[in-house]
């Protein structure tokens, strides 16, 4: 049987569980990565029981965003959502 392969289908949506402590951070920094290079949605599901919990506090996202140069150095929480809603353009 000849004929060309397939070409690849393209990654449109990640889908990242957490329960947000520490140890989940590198996790997250894979499925940020992949939706950042595939320009895929992220989506982000807290399963953890605290009621209080806030995405923006994930350990280490606008540190990790502003070492891959996506947000710029000192970014304040306010930088997280502003760069969803751009993102979603």
């Amino acid at each position: 049987m000849t004929g060309a392969a397939a070409p690849p289908e393209r990654v449109s949506s990640i889908f990242h569980p957490s329960d947000f402590s520490p140890s989940s951070e590198v996790a997250f920094a894979h499925a940020l990565k992949i939706a950042l290079l595939t320009h895929a949605d992220l989506n982000v599901l807290h399963v953890r029981d605290a009621d209080n919990a806030d995405w923006a506090d994930f350990p280490g996202v606008r540190q990790m965003l502003e070492r891959w140069r996506v947000l710029p150095p000192g970014s304040p929480r306010s930088a997280l959502p502003a760069l969803a809603s751009m993102c979603e353009r």
